[in-house]
């Protein structure tokens, strides 16, 4: 069962290794793959999207739902 493991890591690690190599797990996170990275990506997509709607004046009078 041993060299079962052992292989399936060896090629786990050949189909990934340039991955895991290219994405390290930052250390405040405790695993680490494309989904959050595509979350880190749009949480800063929508965080500047937000700040630049709130730096322009309003132009819908004031107590309007616009």
């Amino acid at each position: 069962m041993f060299a079962t493991t052992v292989c399936l890591s060896a090629k786990a690690l050949a189909a990934n290794g340039g991955w895991m190599k290219n994405n390290a797990i930052p250390a405040k996170e405790t695993r680490w793959d494309n989904f959050n990275i595509l979350n880190d990506d749009n949480k800063k997509k929508i965080r500047g999207i937000v700040q630049e709607v709130s730096a322009k004046p309003a132009s819908a009078p004031k107590g309007s739902l616009q």
